[in-house]
């Protein structure tokens, strides 16, 4: 086999690894071609496991490489320009910051045109709702994302042209919701606005909560009722921030957030509802939300009670709304869903959980004036967050085994382990590909664990690991193991 010839069975399979790791769901395609070599529509909902790609470009013909976009590859958008020259025209239409954006993420040089990679850091159901594959004639750019796939290196065309990466390889960026919209208003100025995507959209079902604090369609109109006498001009900036923000501390979803600013627009007669400025205002809601998964705080209940004074002058009238208003929405959270634990407390070292990003991490709290501290982030060590967990001791033996689950943004699928020891959990992360820094991946993941049994986050059982009969704390305890049926005949 010549050399030419070798690297188009060898680069693919190093490439596809190199994909998963990055949470990206690959299948393989025939060479030279943009046709599936297998069946692959099972892989838009869960990631194929790495097993598979080494079976799939270990085979005797060489293979094209194929990324599937969407929520399964952590919803990711792929630009798809035919043409380099539309391309570039793009790109001289954006603004800076979004131009900064584009050239700051992983683009791949094709036959004609370009493939630009980005993320949206977004849930589920809004990204699909907001962020469907379509195409803009005008552009000549296909917008893929759920239930499509792009070519990617080191792929062949049929022209004999290899997909390229543009430049070095760079990390895909993730953007917010709101920078996501931009975008996409330039490649589609004649989308619905989000507002309308919530008023049409088949899935917008308000009959019952969609979480366990989620919001019912007569929560949402109450409280759109109860706030439209305050939404009044200079004031409904402030009360949609704030309101926002009170939602998001209370552990209700972006979503319901966005229909609850849609209803107050409507009972308050807000003149800018249904034109293109409204989109500012819901910019508004989608900005409390990414700071606040961000660890940042945001203006919430407090704030809502001092803009309500400004605008209604009777503070009777003030406390009822806001007695109302905690009836229908609940008590805001004291955390933004980050767990803290201290590694060296004299230099502010934590390794932290964040329950919204999804992952482990390193960062430290630094004085910025006075009191007052700031966190910076100092890296991922894990790509995965302990979200249930029940703890199992032995009484006798004092040893200890989990039932816990994972939840990480590279797969749509929890991982979920039964009765396992610590140790046998770091290697299940590691083969599933979550392991960012090995060295203090151990130290992190058990520092975590314990601070949320402390804090009484995990459910502690008295269980006996082997069989038989117990002396224990006075009583006599026995366990035993069910027999199948065909042995107990």
């Amino acid at each position: 086999m010549s050399k030419e010839l070798s690297k188009y069975y060898n680069e693919p399979l190093m490439y596809a690894i190199q994909y998963h790791k990055e949470g990206l769901a690959v299948i393989p395609l025939k060479f030279k071609t943009k046709e599936a070599a297998i069946k692959w529509r099972q892989y838009q909902k869960k990631r194929p496991p790495a097993i598979k790609l080494e079976k799939w470009f270990k085979k005797s013909e060489p293979k094209n490489i194929a990324i599937i976009c969407g929520v399964v590859s952590g919803n990711l958008i792929v630009m798809d320009f035919d043409e380099e020259d539309k391309y570039y025209e793009f790109l001289n239409t954006i603004d800076e910051d979004l131009k900064n954006i584009i050239l700051g993420t992983r683009t791949v040089i094709t036959n004609r045109g370009r493939h630009v990679y980005l993320r949206v850091d977004s849930d589920e159901k809004t990204f699909r709702e907001l962020f469907p594959s379509k195409r803009s004639e005008k552009w000549h750019v296909d917008f893929q994302s759920e239930g499509k796939y792009v070519v990617a290196p080191p792929s062949v065309h049929p022209s004999g042209q290899k997909y390229e990466l543009e430049g070095e390889w760079i990390d895909i960026k993730k953007v917010s919701i709101e920078t996501m919209l931009k975008i996409k208003r330039v490649l589609f100025p004649e989308d619905k606005l989000p507002t309308e995507i919530l008023k049409t959209s088949k899935n917008a079902s308000f009959n019952k909560s969609q979480k366990k604090n989620g919001l019912t369609e007569a929560d949402m109109l109450e409280i759109a009722n109860v706030l439209a006498p305050a939404y009044k001009e200079g004031f409904r900036n402030n009360i949609v921030y704030s309101l926002s923000g009170w939602l998001a501390k209370a552990g209700i979803s972006m979503e319901d957030a966005l229909k609850v600013a849609t209803f107050l627009a409507q009972k308050g007669d807000d003149p800018d509802y249904e034109t293109p400025e409204f989109r500012n205002r819901l910019d508004v809601v989608t900005r409390s939300y990414e700071k606040w998964r961000c660890g940042i705080n945001v203006a919430g209940k407090k704030y809502l009670v001092e803009f309500l004074e400004g605008a209604l002058e009777d503070e009777e009238q003030v406390i009822s709304i806001m007695k109302r208003l905690e009836e229908l929405i609940g008590v805001p959270s004291t955390s933004s869903g980050m767990i803290f634990v201290d590694e060296n407390e004299s230099e502010g070292l934590v390794y932290y959980a964040d329950l919204a990003e999804k992952y482990i991490g390193k960062g430290q709290f630094k004085d910025k004036s006075g009191s007052k501290k700031t966190f910076l982030k100092k890296g991922r060590i894990i790509e995965a967050v302990p979200t249930k967990a029940i703890r199992y001791i032995d009484p006798i033996s004092g040893t200890e085994n989990l039932d816990i689950v994972f939840e990480s943004n590279l797969s749509p699928v929890p991982l979920t382990l039964q009765g396992v020891e610590r140790r046998d959990i770091l290697s299940v992360l590691k083969r599933n590909g979550y392991i960012v820094k090995n060295r203090i991946a151990e130290d992190a993941l058990n520092a975590i664990l314990n601070n949320m049994i402390l804090s009484g986050l995990v459910e502690t059982k008295t269980e006996f690991s082997k069989m038989g009969v117990f002396w224990y704390q006075g009583e006599m305890h026995y366990t035993k193991i069910k027999l199948p049926e065909e042995i107990r005949r």
